[in-house]
Protein backbone atom coordinates (compact mmCIF):
# COMPACT_ATOMS: atom_id res chain seq x y z
CA UNK A 1 0.00 0.00 0.00
CA UNK A 2 1.44 3.37 -0.99
CA UNK A 3 -0.30 5.22 1.85
CA UNK A 4 -0.24 3.77 5.36
CA UNK A 5 -3.71 3.13 6.79
CA UNK A 6 -2.74 5.26 9.79
CA UNK A 7 -2.60 8.27 7.41
CA UNK A 8 -6.24 7.82 6.36
CA UNK A 9 -8.23 10.53 8.22
CA UNK A 10 -11.07 8.15 9.11
CA UNK A 11 -8.58 5.93 11.00
CA UNK A 12 -6.36 8.70 12.42
CA UNK A 13 -5.38 8.08 16.03
CA UNK A 14 -6.08 4.34 16.12
CA UNK A 15 -3.54 2.13 17.84
CA UNK A 16 -1.37 -0.29 15.89
CA UNK A 17 -3.41 -3.22 17.23
CA UNK A 18 -6.67 -1.58 16.13
CA UNK A 19 -5.26 -0.82 12.68
CA UNK A 20 -4.01 -4.40 12.36
CA UNK A 21 -7.47 -5.72 13.22
CA UNK A 22 -9.03 -3.46 10.58
CA UNK A 23 -6.46 -4.50 7.97
CA UNK A 24 -7.29 -8.16 8.65
CA UNK A 25 -10.88 -7.37 7.61
CA UNK A 26 -9.99 -5.62 4.33
CA UNK A 27 -9.24 -6.72 0.80
CA UNK A 28 -8.01 -4.86 -2.22
CA UNK A 29 -9.96 -4.29 -5.43
CA UNK A 30 -8.54 -3.17 -8.77
CA UNK A 31 -10.44 -0.86 -11.10
CA UNK A 32 -9.93 0.15 -14.72
CA UNK A 33 -10.47 3.71 -15.94
CA UNK A 34 -14.19 4.28 -16.47
CA UNK A 35 -15.22 1.40 -14.20
CA UNK A 36 -17.94 2.15 -11.65
CA UNK A 37 -17.14 1.55 -7.97
CA UNK A 38 -20.72 2.26 -6.90
CA UNK A 39 -23.68 4.40 -7.95
CA UNK A 40 -25.80 6.98 -6.18
CA UNK A 41 -28.66 5.25 -4.30
CA UNK A 42 -26.89 1.84 -4.26
CA UNK A 43 -27.07 -0.05 -0.98
CA UNK A 44 -23.86 0.51 0.99
CA UNK A 45 -21.47 -2.41 1.18
CA UNK A 46 -18.49 -0.81 2.89
CA UNK A 47 -15.81 1.83 2.78
CA UNK A 48 -13.07 2.29 0.19
CA UNK A 49 -9.58 3.79 0.53
CA UNK A 50 -7.68 4.80 -2.61
CA UNK A 51 -4.34 3.00 -2.81
CA UNK A 52 -3.38 4.03 -6.34
CA UNK A 53 -4.85 5.72 -9.39
CA UNK A 54 -7.58 8.35 -9.25
CA UNK A 55 -11.33 8.15 -8.69
CA UNK A 56 -14.07 10.76 -9.10
CA UNK A 57 -17.09 11.29 -6.87
CA UNK A 58 -20.05 12.71 -8.77
CA UNK A 59 -23.79 13.28 -8.85
CA UNK A 60 -25.92 12.65 -11.89
CA UNK A 61 -26.98 15.92 -13.50
CA UNK A 62 -30.44 17.21 -12.68
CA UNK A 63 -30.60 19.90 -15.37
CA UNK A 64 -30.83 19.76 -19.14
CA UNK A 65 -27.50 18.93 -20.76
CA UNK A 66 -25.68 18.22 -17.48
CA UNK A 67 -24.65 14.59 -17.32
CA UNK A 68 -22.46 14.60 -14.21
CA UNK A 69 -21.57 17.07 -11.49
CA UNK A 70 -18.10 16.08 -10.27
CA UNK A 71 -17.75 16.80 -6.56
CA UNK A 72 -14.17 15.72 -5.95
CA UNK A 73 -11.31 13.70 -7.37
CA UNK A 74 -9.88 11.13 -4.97
CA UNK A 75 -6.13 10.46 -4.86
CA UNK A 76 -4.17 7.85 -2.83
CA UNK A 77 -5.05 8.06 0.87
CA UNK A 78 -8.55 9.44 0.30
CA UNK A 79 -11.55 7.46 1.51
CA UNK A 80 -15.17 7.22 0.46
CA UNK A 81 -18.23 5.35 1.70
CA UNK A 82 -17.67 5.85 5.41
CA UNK A 83 -21.20 7.14 6.05
CA UNK A 84 -22.83 4.03 4.60
CA UNK A 85 -20.37 1.95 6.59
CA UNK A 86 -21.90 3.37 9.76
CA UNK A 87 -25.49 4.33 8.99
CA UNK A 88 -26.47 1.80 6.33
CA UNK A 89 -28.12 4.50 4.20
CA UNK A 90 -27.96 4.35 0.39
CA UNK A 91 -25.00 5.89 -1.40
CA UNK A 92 -25.35 9.66 -1.68
CA UNK A 93 -23.10 9.94 -4.75
CA UNK A 94 -21.48 7.81 -7.45
CA UNK A 95 -17.81 6.88 -7.69
CA UNK A 96 -15.92 5.80 -10.79
CA UNK A 97 -12.30 5.18 -11.64
CA UNK A 98 -10.59 8.00 -13.57
CA UNK A 99 -7.11 6.45 -13.84
CA UNK A 100 -6.53 2.69 -13.40
CA UNK A 101 -6.16 2.11 -9.70
CA UNK A 102 -6.63 0.03 -6.64
CA UNK A 103 -8.76 0.53 -3.56
CA UNK A 104 -8.73 -1.06 -0.14
CA UNK A 105 -12.24 -2.26 0.75
CA UNK A 106 -13.57 -2.61 4.31
CA UNK A 107 -16.93 -4.45 4.29
CA UNK A 108 -19.61 -2.93 6.52
CA UNK A 109 -20.26 -6.14 8.52
CA UNK A 110 -16.54 -6.37 9.30
CA UNK A 111 -16.48 -2.77 10.53
CA UNK A 112 -19.46 -3.44 12.82
CA UNK A 113 -17.60 -6.49 14.17
CA UNK A 114 -14.42 -4.47 14.86
CA UNK A 115 -16.36 -1.65 16.55
CA UNK A 116 -18.24 -4.10 18.79
CA UNK A 117 -15.06 -5.95 19.81
CA UNK A 118 -12.84 -2.89 20.18
CA UNK A 119 -14.41 0.07 22.03
CA UNK A 120 -11.24 2.09 21.31
CA UNK A 121 -12.12 2.01 17.59
CA UNK A 122 -15.63 3.33 18.30
CA UNK A 123 -14.15 6.13 20.42
CA UNK A 124 -11.61 7.24 17.80
CA UNK A 125 -14.08 6.97 14.90
CA UNK A 126 -16.58 9.09 16.85
CA UNK A 127 -13.89 11.68 17.58
CA UNK A 128 -12.87 11.72 13.90
CA UNK A 129 -16.51 12.19 12.86
CA UNK A 130 -16.81 15.07 15.35
CA UNK A 131 -13.72 16.66 13.77
CA UNK A 132 -15.22 16.20 10.29
CA UNK A 133 -18.51 17.82 11.39
CA UNK A 134 -16.62 20.70 13.01
CA UNK A 135 -14.62 21.34 9.82
CA UNK A 136 -17.70 21.50 7.57
CA UNK A 137 -18.58 24.94 6.25
CA UNK A 138 -22.16 25.99 6.79
CA UNK A 139 -22.94 23.22 9.28
CA UNK A 140 -26.23 23.78 11.10
CA UNK A 141 -26.49 22.52 14.67
CA UNK A 142 -29.65 21.78 16.62
CA UNK A 143 -28.42 24.04 19.42
CA UNK A 144 -25.30 25.68 20.82
CA UNK A 145 -24.76 22.98 23.44
CA UNK A 146 -24.57 20.30 20.73
CA UNK A 147 -22.17 22.42 18.69
CA UNK A 148 -19.87 22.78 21.71
CA UNK A 149 -20.03 19.06 22.54
CA UNK A 150 -19.16 18.12 18.96
CA UNK A 151 -16.32 20.67 18.80
CA UNK A 152 -14.91 19.23 22.04
CA UNK A 153 -15.48 15.65 20.76
CA UNK A 154 -17.56 14.95 23.87
CA UNK A 155 -20.04 12.68 22.14
CA UNK A 156 -20.37 9.17 23.62
CA UNK A 157 -18.93 6.60 21.17
CA UNK A 158 -22.09 4.67 20.36
CA UNK A 159 -23.24 3.45 16.97
CA UNK A 160 -26.38 5.61 17.30
CA UNK A 161 -24.25 8.72 17.88
CA UNK A 162 -22.02 7.82 14.93
CA UNK A 163 -25.19 7.50 12.82
CA UNK A 164 -26.41 10.91 14.01
CA UNK A 165 -23.08 12.52 13.09
CA UNK A 166 -23.23 10.86 9.66
CA UNK A 167 -26.77 12.18 9.20
CA UNK A 168 -25.56 15.71 9.93
CA UNK A 169 -22.73 15.31 7.41
CA UNK A 170 -25.00 13.81 4.74
CA UNK A 171 -27.50 16.64 5.08
CA UNK A 172 -24.80 19.30 4.93
CA UNK A 173 -23.08 17.64 1.95
CA UNK A 174 -26.39 17.27 0.13
CA UNK A 175 -27.21 20.95 0.66
CA UNK A 176 -23.80 22.03 -0.65
CA UNK A 177 -23.71 19.57 -3.59
CA UNK A 178 -27.18 20.41 -4.85
CA UNK A 179 -26.73 24.16 -4.68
Amino acid sequence: MSVPISAVPFFAGLSGDDLTEIMLQTRSRKFAAGQQVFKEDDAPDGMYVVLSGAFRVYLLGRGAGVLKKVLVSLKPGAHVGEFGLIDGQPRSASVECEIDGEMLFLPAPSFVKVVSLRPSVAKIVTENLCRTVTNQKGMVYKNEELRQRIRAAQIPPTVDNMKALCKMLRLNNYTIARS
